[in-house]
């Protein structure tokens, strides 16, 4: 949990509740300013900051979360707003670039390259998905920005295989299938990517609220902005619909899936709601209200009725 000036705390949560707290990383110590995004994979966790002196990454070993072992700290000239780790890879968008580096030594990140932005940027995410990594880049003006899908199997040179529009603060990318659900300030897109060298929206819903984010599970998409909790039905990602909205749970610093629970964070903390697939088969639906559910398909006698 990125608790600002207070530093990074780790919970534990693996139970059906919130945990104890097994360890607080201090800003002071860390060095970081101004968190922008973690990622975690296994036992490394990687951080992006901004903050007057410019951004970095930072990283711990949490094999031990009660532990946690600083790894290195990076400073870059420019902020870093997104963080992503994929094998023996560490992608971290940058104001204006992309930087790649390799972590096959994760005690000793190697820069290999960096890729310019087409326009100065303000804001961006990295996500690796399917073997290909997808950067967005938000420009000055609000109406600049895209999502740009690369092949970065050579991370030395990453070649560019297609791009789509993506502005007004574009969060990370979901996927479903062949489907990109992207938020905006502005709504949800689904773009079509089963050809990534010519990714095509297919449908666009306008929905309220800003300083989004938004998480998939199961067939439902979970957008939290200023407007509350939007819970849109995805079954057929091509046709996203709209099937609820929390306004209760109105924040806009960030929702997550963490084992099979929703966790969202605002200004009135951190909140973990039971939501998705709660009976387990693959698909949400009604059943997953029905007492008695289980994996084996919704044989509940609510659901014979």
């Amino acid at each position: 949990l990125n608790r600002g000036a207070a530093g990074i705390e780790i919970v534990d949560a693996t139970g059906p509740t919130l945990g104890a707290t097994l360890a607080t990383i201090p800003a002071p110590v860390s060095g970081f300013e101004n968190v922008k995004a973690m990622a975690l994979d296994g036992s490394l966790l990687a951080i992006a900051n901004a903050g007057a002196s410019g951004g970095a990454t930072i990283g711990f070993d949490v094999s031990d979360p009660s532990n946690p072992v600083p790894l290195w700290g990076l400073p870059f000239q420019f902020d870093s707003y997104d963080v992503a780790l994929g094998d023996d890879l560490m992608a971290v968008a940058r104001s204006g670039v992309l930087t790649l580096l390799d972590i096959t030594d994760p005690s000793n990140p190697v820069e290999v390259s960096n890729t310019p932005a087409p326009a100065e940027s303000i804001s961006g995410t990295v996500t690796f998905h399917d073997g290909l990594l997808f950067w967005s880049w938000q420009g000055d003006e609000l109406s600049l920005g895209e999502v740009v899908i690369l092949d970065v199997s050579n991370p030395a040179s990453p070649v560019e295989l297609g791009a789509v529009t993506a502005n007004f603060f574009v969060s990370e990318p979901q996927f479903a299938g062949d489907i990109m659900l992207l938020s905006n300030d502005g709504g949800v897109r689904a773009i079509d990517i089963s050809d990534v060298t010519s990714p095509t929206q297919v449908a666009s819903l306008s929905l309220p609220g800003i300083d989004q984010e938004a998480a998939l599970m199961g067939g439902l998409l979970y957008r939290v902005s200023t407007a509350g909790l939007t819970v849109l039905d995805v079954t057929n990602p091509a046709a996203p619909v709209v099937s609820d909205n929390l306004v209760g749970f109105a924040a806009d610093d960030g929702v997550t899936n963490i084992g099979g629970k929703l966790h969202v964070v605002g200004a009135n903390g951190l909140s973990v709601i039971d939501a998705g697939d709660r009976d387990g088969d693959g698909v949400t639906d009604p059943c997953d209200a029905c007492e008695g559910d289980d994996a084996t398909g919704d044989r509940s006698e609510e659901r014979r009725v």
